[in-house]
């Protein structure tokens, strides 16, 4: 009885294997021969930030060679789809495979600004890793809403720009300051200003550090102190001092 198993079991291994043989050599010529008869490229968050076009993708491929008409399935190459679409200045990460119906994919994640800076030497924005982010004239438009950051702010000052994306980070994750604050100005000792909206006041920040609790004691004085004492009051708020906050009337 033993033995009967054990030649049904090996009976059943080798024709498993021949199986598995035979349909490789079927199915690879197959796969060879089948042609790409779709192309699907999906923009992740596309209708929050509409800043890279499907179309345009597909022209960045079309122009280096690597979409063509009859293009096999097994002639993609996706590697270097996957790289080239990664290398376009609005994109952070693509990713690029084909699916035995003959579809081609193409993911596209794109990098997402959190500041527009418009410095003493020109503009840009910060994305959300902190990284210097160019965006072409007709991707700008009104759809960018994102903090405005002007004064002696330069692509090149990494430390800085670093302060400025803590400080977008803080609007991001706070509704009321996200709303209330207009602009932030930076002057040239790094020390930064900040416009509310409805005032007329400037907000003298200080050195960038300290955001929570800087924010918390504007927050506590706009709320607490300003509806007594009067919104046009001051043309001055300083959090520069530690734990006070120091008012200038208007003269």
């Amino acid at each position: 009885m033993r033995k009967i198993k054990s030649w049904i079991f090996w009976m059943i291994a080798v024709v498993l294997a021949l199986y598995i043989v035979l349909a490789g050599r079927f199915i690879a010529p197959a796969r060879a021969q089948a042609l790409v008869r779709q192309v699907e490229i999906h923009i992740e968050d596309s209708l929050a930030h509409p800043y890279v076009k499907a179309a345009e993708i597909r022209q960045l491929l079309l122009v280096n060679d690597l979409l063509q008409d009859s293009l096999s399935l097994d002639s993609v190459r996706l590697q270097a789809m996957e790289d080239l679409v990664a290398s376009h200045p609005l994109v952070k990460k693509a990713e690029v495979y084909t699916r035995p119906s003959g579809h081609l994919r193409v993911d596209v994640w794109q990098r997402l600004p959190i500041l527009r800076i418009i410095g003493n030497q020109g503009q840009f924005f910060l994305d959300d890793q902190a990284k210097v982010m160019e965006m072409k004239t007709h991707q700008i438009g009104a759809v960018v809403d994102v903090p405005v950051v002007t004064g002696h702010v330069q692509a090149q000052d990494s430390a800085l720009l670093h302060k400025l994306y803590d400080v977008a980070r803080f609007l991001q994750q706070d509704d009321f300051w996200n709303a209330m604050i207009t602009q932030m100005e930076v002057h040239a000792d790094a020390s930064m200003s900040l416009y509310l909206r409805l005032c007329d006041f400037e907000v003298a920040f200080g050195q960038i550090e300290n955001i929570e609790d800087k924010m918390a004691a504007l927050r506590s004085f706009y709320e607490d102190a300003l509806p007594k004492l009067g919104w046009n009051r001051y043309e001055k708020i300083s959090l520069e001092f530690n734990n006070q906050i120091v008012c200038t009337k208007k003269k």
